[in-house]
This record gives C-alpha cells, structure tokens and sequence, in this order.
C-alpha cells in the first residue's frame, strides 16, 4: 500500500514537471517573435551605440533551466563607429519566469567565436563606455548577472595614451558578476 503511494506521488510529480517543461516551451514559441523584438529593442535603447544583428534564436534545451537567447552575427559599434564587439553569437541566459513577466533578468552572457576590441584614445578616453545612462526604461536588467563567459573570442586593447597594445586569446573563461 505504502509503495503504491509513494509511486503514484512521483508519478503525479513527474507528470507535473513535464507538463511545466513543454508549456515552457510552448510559450516559448508562441511568443518567440514578441521576446526577440522587445529584448532587440531593449538592448538598442540601453546603449548608446549601433548594433547590427543577424538572427535571433531562442532555445529552452541549450541552457535549461534558463532560457537561452542567442544573436547570431552581432556587430557592436562604439561611438566613434569603430568595431568594439563583433562576434558569431552573443547569448543571453534569462530566467523563463521573468521572461513571461517582462521583466528581463539576465543570469549571465556569453559571447562565443569573436572579437572584442577596446581602445583608449590619445586622451585615455574609452571606447567601452556605451551604456546609454540617462534611459531608465530599459526592459533588460542585469541585477541578478551570475558572469559573463567567452569562449573563442579575441581580445585586442590598443591604449594610444600610455602606447602599449594587447593582442589575446579567450579560450574558455567565465567571469562572476558581483555588485557591491
């Protein structure tokens, strides 16, 4: 009798665990379109830069539990539109919860088979600083940020104020977030 429980409440478990997986992923592909449009938006409003994207993938097996938005062939332009970021794919992981909601909490990125180039001017000015700070309506959020991986991806720095240049290789690395 006690095994006949026990397994009739794994089994509803089961069945419970599943049925959330393929909603999930039945969401997930009604409103891929509206996610991929807003989060494009979202990134072009926050930043204060031009940014040309490929394609738009979105995959619920990749990075599960989290849900994996890859942008393939992304080019990212600093403001003196110079290459910073030109990668074959830039993928943000988010939690599908808060994705449903809106409410865009990154859980980290990675940015995969690229080049990330930053350059300090004669004036030791940087190139990086592209976030555009005065828009506080930005949909992405980066609060809950685990790290930032790079897998492939070539790292160039070319500080002409202090004359030195950096030319290196990314293989596999995760860097944690941390906000103090």
């Amino acid at each position: 009798m006690k095994i006949r429980i026990v397994r009739n409440v794994f089994l509803l478990l089961l069945s419970l665990l599943i049925g959330a997986f393929i909603s999930g992923m039945l969401l997930l592909r009604l409103y891929e379109d509206d996610f991929g449009e807003a989060i494009i938006e979202s990134i072009k409003t926050q930043l204060n830069a031009e940014v040309i994207i490929g394609n738009t993938s979105f995959s619920y097996f990749s990075s599960f539990p989290l849900v994996s938005c890859d942008f393939e062939d992304i080019l990212v332009k600093d403001n003196q539109g110079r290459e910073l970021v030109n990668a074959k794919i830039l993928g943000l992981r988010l939690n599908m919860y808060n994705l449903l909601r809106k409410s865009l909490k990154l859980e980290n990125i990675l940015i995969k088979d690229g080049v990330i180039h930053i350059v300090y001017d004669r004036k030791g000015q940087a190139n990086y600083d592209i976030l555009n700070s005065s828009n506080d309506e930005g949909y992405i959020k980066h609060t809950s940020l685990d790290y930032v991986g790079f897998e492939d991806v070539r790292l160039l720095i070319d500080h002409y104020k202090s004359d030195w240049h950096l030319d290196s290789k990314l293989a596999d690395i995760k860097l944690k977030y941390e906000d103090n």
